[in-house]
Order: structure tokens, then sequence, then C-alpha cells
């Protein structure tokens, strides 16, 4: 009984062991045949998508198939994959450590237990904010980044929860969302308001990098203008040479005519 118990342990920790390696990516497999094919055709479609119509698409459709296999298989050899890994695992621990930071979420301040005098009304209390006019006990001199921080403020009323609000809607929005409906409503930026400063953060981005969309209507009403504009002179310059054409044969006409008036008065 002891040595099949032994057993048992021993391989179930030769199982948790290859799990751990395979998930640290040590043991992968080498990708097989099919799989390189397919990036390599997914690969040539996304160059030839970029440089003819310039759409993502199908370079969003190779990144996520390279990601993919990726996670499971190895392109490379052995030795320059693991030391690939070694070389990326600080990198990867940084960016784990930040995935349980955002999905733990921001931890409530503990209270100060010093007793603070509040610098606008007088009043004296303990903790992190006057009790009679909710001033911040951490209310210094003012300097240059508060000024920066209020006039941008002013112009949008955007306070430290915007940046964090961006951050985890990206990496955390169940986690968001569930905070915010359960009531944690002050670490974060208001949701509708959050919605028109992204809008209006799109329009200005979108006519500083790319103004070109927009100027594609003027652009092509000034060629219709100009294809009017060289239509009209052709027809001028037809009606001209069809009067020219008119009055020649009108005179050719009266010559013919005189010719045989002439003709038939001499006999």
């Amino acid at each position: 009984m002891q040595t099949s118990s032994k057993t048992k342990k021993e391989t179930e920790g030769s199982r948790g062991s290859t799990s751990k390696k395979q998930k640290n990516g040590e043991e992968r497999k080498m990708a097989n045949s099919l799989q390189i094919l397919i990036l390599a055709l997914l690969l040539c479609l996304a160059i030839e998508d970029l440089a003819t119509s310039e759409q993502w698409g199908i370079s969003a459709i190779a990144g996520l198939a390279f990601w993919a296999i990726l996670r499971k298989r190895r392109l490379l050899p052995r030795k320059i994959d693991q030391w690939l890994q070694s070389l990326l695992f600080p990198l990867r621990v940084r960016i784990r450590a930040f995935e349980l930071r955002l999905m733990r979420g921001r931890a409530t301040p503990l209270a100060d237990p010093y007793i603070h005098i509040c610098q606008n009304c007088g009043d004296r209390y303990t903790g992190n904010f006057c009790n009679r006019c909710g001033q911040t006990s951490r209310t210094g001199r003012y300097h240059f980044g508060q000024m920066i921080r209020n006039v941008i403020g002013g112009f949008a009323n955007i306070d430290n929860g915007f940046g964090r609000t961006i951050v985890e809607l990206l990496y955390r929005p169940g986690y968001l969302i569930r905070d915010f409906i359960g009531g944690k409503r002050v670490v974060y930026f208001r949701p509708f308001q959050t919605l028109f400063v992204l809008a209006s953060l799109y329009i200005i981005f979108a006519q500083l990098i790319g103004p070109d969309p927009l100027q594609k209507k003027p652009i092509g009403e000034e060629l219709t203008r100009q294809e009017y504009r060289m239509d009209q002179k052709e027809i001028s310059s037809l009606q001209k040479e069809n009067k020219a054409v008119g009055s020649d044969s009108g005179e050719m006409i009266a010559e013919r005519y005189t010719g045989i008036r002439a003709f038939f008065i001499n006999k």
C-alpha cells in the first residue's frame, strides 16, 4: 500500500512538473508542416492585402493564428527557443504581475490616524478627508503639474480615474463593470463621459493623422468641375466649327445659284 501511494505521488509530481514545463514553454513541440504552410499563406495574404488595399483584416487574422500556434508549438530549434524563453522570462513575469494587479483592482487606501487641520475650513479631523467640507488631507502647494491637470480637467472634466478606466477597460472589462455596478464609483470615470471623450479624441487624431478620407469629396467635386469646363470648351469649339462649315456651304450654294441664273439669262 505504501509503495502504491508513493508511486501515485511520484506520477502526480511528474505530471505536475511536465505541465509546468509545458506552461513555461520549455517542452513545446515543433510545429508541423501544415501549420507552417498555413502561417506562410496567411503571411503572404496579409502582405498582399496591405500592399493593395491597406486594410488590416487579414493581418489581424494572421497575428491571431501566429499567437495561437506559438502558444503550443515552436517554430525555431530547441536551443534557440529556450534561449529566447529565458531572455523573455522577466518580461513575462512583469506582464503576469500586471495582469494580476488589474484583476485584483485598486485597493482602498488606509485611513490616516493623525489629526489634521483642514486648509479650507480650519476644522480638525482624522483620516484622509475633512468631515466638514470634504477636502483631502494631501492638499499641498500649488505647482505646475496641478496647473496642467486643472487645464485638462477644465477642457474635458478628466480626472485620475480616466486613465485607470481606459486601462481596465482594455485588460479587465468584466471586473470593471462588476465593480462599477457593485458601487465602486470613485476610482472610475463616468461611462457616458468616457464615451464622449474617446469620440472627441478619435476625431482629433483622425484629423491629425489621416485627413485624406475627409478630403476625397472636395477633390472629386473639383475633378467634376474641371471635366465640366473641358466639356463646355469642346462644345463651344464644335459649335464654332459647325458655324464655319455652315457659312462655307451657304456661300457655295449662292455661287452655284448665281452661276445657273447667269447661264439661263445668257441663253
